[in-house]
């Protein structure tokens, strides 16, 4: 039976990072937030900065070092990163910093540790609210943690950090493949000087319902918004359930077919998807997505659609076009105004030919990558809890 203590007990020492913010300046010394920490390391993109004699000032009681561990505490809560030497002089505030006892515990043992569900269902429970989640000193100082001796921590860590490399490099692959698509639309269609239409007269270009449905707990008919279309794929895990009468009327203005391409027209624009799903499973209804279909004798194909949609050109576009305030948007009709370029379809046929074949890879290199995230998920569950 596995047995646990206190995180606390591992630390050499720990403390809150939230000094009164001081007066920012346009260039300095870095000033960063939770909102900075993330995967791994600090992100100084979007940063404030503050003066020397500010820095010098607010440090001084509770200095950053090389080594020392930074969680944010305000907003995204519990992502980490070690302090670098690279980083050079910064600070910051909304930040929890902590030492660990190299005498009783490893630094990537303790990373695997804080980045598993079994610390991240924890920190769910321990969360306070009010604008925006928060976390408190002793909701990190009180986290259960398995007890191992140092050697069985690097052994674990050792196995943990093989597998997320080996799983960083299907990543790796599959984002070197997308880049390979993307290079071989801009070869064969950039230069090519095609005549040009508009979408809404090349395709048929629809929009899901205006309408908010009443959601069931249950059901076989699942409701897809802008939100659950991404990693170029449609995402049902977070998907709502809507009665068959609700479904059948929204489909009355926008059926979803195989072969049609879905975009988000809300929040993040664009990110096209193909639906792969056959006619007879399909069983979602959409709502602030594009629905573009494709005509018997239509000029285009969507494959290569799909990756118009992807390049620059189309993200120039929407510059020009987007609306909203708060929320981000782009209208229906501006999407059917778009003019672009028709090139022969034989020469999109070639292109659809080689996005197969570059797809067939990343499918594999998705089914490895899945196996490896499974072995890790067990792992994960064996050594944490």
């Amino acid at each position: 039976m596995m047995r646990y203590t206190l995180l606390k007990e591992y630390l050499k020492e720990d403390f809150w990072i939230m000094p009164a913010t001081p007066k920012y300046l346009d260039s300095g010394i870095p000033y960063i937030t939770s909102k900075n920490i993330r995967n791994g390391s600090i992100d100084y993109n979007n940063v404030n900065y503050i003066s020397e004699e500010d820095y010098l000032s607010i440090s001084k009681n509770r200095p950053i070092n090389v080594g020392d561990i930074l969680i944010s505490m305000i907003g995204t809560l519990g992502e980490t990163a070690v302090v670098k030497k690279n980083d050079g002089n910064f600070y910051g505030q909304n930040m929890f910093l902590i030492r660990l006892d190299e005498n009783k515990i490893d630094m990537n043992y303790f990373l695997h540790y804080f980045r598993s569900e079994f610390v991240k269902k924890q920190l769910l429970g321990k969360q306070n609210k009010s604008t925006q989640s928060y976390l408190k000193a002793n909701h990190i100082e009180e986290l259960k943690i398995p007890i191992y001796s140092l050697e069985d921590q690097r052994k674990i860590s050792i196995k943990l950090s093989n597998i997320q490399q080996l799983i960083n490099i299907k990543k790796n692959q599959i984002e070197s493949l997308n880049k390979l698509i993307k290079s071989q639309f801009v070869e064969m269609f950039q230069n090519g000087n095609f005549e040009k239409e508009e979408l809404g007269k090349l395709c048929d270009v629809r929009d899901g319902t205006h309408d908010s449905p009443k959601y069931l707990d249950e059901s076989e008919f699942k409701f897809i918004t802008s939100k659950n279309i991404i990693n170029n794929d449609i995402d049902f895990s977070g998907a709502k359930f809507i009665s068959k009468q609700d479904y059948d009327k929204f489909n009355i203005r926008s059926k979803v077919n195989y072969g049609d391409i879905l975009m988000p027209m809300v929040g993040t624009i664009g990110n096209p998807v193909i639906v792969n799903i056959p006619n007879e499973e399909i069983d979602f209804a959409i709502k602030n997505v594009a629905l573009i279909k494709f005509l018997e004798d239509s000029k285009v194909i969507n494959i290569y659609v799909k990756n118009l949609l992807n390049s620059d050109y189309f993200e120039n576009a929407i510059f020009q076009n987007k609306r909203g305030g708060t929320q981000k948007f782009i209208a229906l009709s501006d999407i059917r105004k778009l003019e672009i370029e028709v090139p022969p379809i034989e020469l999109q046929n070639k292109f659809a030919r080689i996005v197969k074949l570059v797809d067939s890879q990343k499918c594999e290199c998705r089914e490895s990558l899945k196996k490896l995230e499974e072995m890790q998920s067990a792992l994960m569950q064996e050594y944490f809890g």
